[in-house]
Protein backbone atom coordinates (compact mmCIF):
# COMPACT_ATOMS: atom_id res chain seq x y z
CA UNK A 1 0.00 0.00 0.00
CA UNK A 2 1.84 3.48 -1.26
CA UNK A 3 1.67 6.42 1.31
CA UNK A 4 -0.17 9.64 0.07
CA UNK A 5 1.98 12.29 -1.16
CA UNK A 6 2.05 15.13 0.82
CA UNK A 7 2.57 18.73 -0.12
CA UNK A 8 3.04 21.56 2.69
CA UNK A 9 2.38 25.25 0.90
CA UNK A 10 3.30 28.32 3.03
CA UNK A 11 3.21 31.69 1.73
CA UNK A 12 3.24 35.29 3.61
CA UNK A 13 1.16 38.29 2.09
CA UNK A 14 3.43 40.97 0.00
CA UNK A 15 2.12 44.41 0.63
CA UNK A 16 -1.61 43.68 0.00
CA UNK A 17 -4.15 41.13 1.66
CA UNK A 18 -4.51 38.93 -1.72
CA UNK A 19 -5.52 34.85 -2.17
CA UNK A 20 -4.10 34.78 -6.32
CA UNK A 21 -0.81 33.56 -5.04
CA UNK A 22 -1.85 31.19 -2.35
CA UNK A 23 -4.86 29.57 -5.03
CA UNK A 24 -2.07 29.33 -8.06
CA UNK A 25 0.74 27.54 -5.64
CA UNK A 26 -2.34 24.87 -3.98
CA UNK A 27 -3.19 24.59 -7.83
CA UNK A 28 0.09 23.33 -8.63
CA UNK A 29 0.82 21.45 -5.62
CA UNK A 30 -2.65 19.35 -6.42
CA UNK A 31 -0.79 17.91 -9.69
CA UNK A 32 2.17 16.52 -8.32
CA UNK A 33 0.71 15.87 -4.81
CA UNK A 34 -2.48 13.33 -3.14
CA UNK A 35 -3.09 16.51 -0.21
CA UNK A 36 -2.42 19.74 0.02
CA UNK A 37 -1.76 21.67 3.35
CA UNK A 38 -2.38 25.55 3.05
CA UNK A 39 -0.26 28.13 5.22
CA UNK A 40 -0.76 31.15 4.53
CA UNK A 41 -1.63 34.89 6.18
CA UNK A 42 -3.23 36.01 3.78
CA UNK A 43 -5.67 33.01 3.94
CA UNK A 44 -6.19 33.01 8.06
CA UNK A 45 -6.54 37.26 7.56
CA UNK A 46 -9.19 36.06 5.21
CA UNK A 47 -10.64 34.10 6.83
CA UNK A 48 -11.13 35.96 9.68
CA UNK A 49 -12.61 38.63 8.33
CA UNK A 50 -15.11 36.81 6.52
CA UNK A 51 -16.16 35.72 10.16
CA UNK A 52 -15.70 38.75 12.07
CA UNK A 53 -17.86 40.77 9.31
CA UNK A 54 -20.87 38.35 10.18
CA UNK A 55 -20.87 38.75 13.51
CA UNK A 56 -22.87 41.03 16.27
CA UNK A 57 -21.23 42.55 19.09
CA UNK A 58 -21.49 39.43 21.47
CA UNK A 59 -20.46 37.01 19.17
CA UNK A 60 -17.41 39.03 18.34
CA UNK A 61 -16.53 38.67 22.33
CA UNK A 62 -17.40 35.27 21.78
CA UNK A 63 -14.85 34.36 19.44
CA UNK A 64 -12.22 36.56 20.82
CA UNK A 65 -12.54 34.63 24.14
CA UNK A 66 -12.27 31.55 22.05
CA UNK A 67 -9.53 32.33 19.80
CA UNK A 68 -7.03 33.14 22.83
CA UNK A 69 -8.18 29.72 24.44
Amino acid sequence: MMEKFQIAVATLPKSRLDIHLDIDMIKVALIYGDEVKLYSLSAEFSTYTQIISGMNNDQFGDFEVLRKL
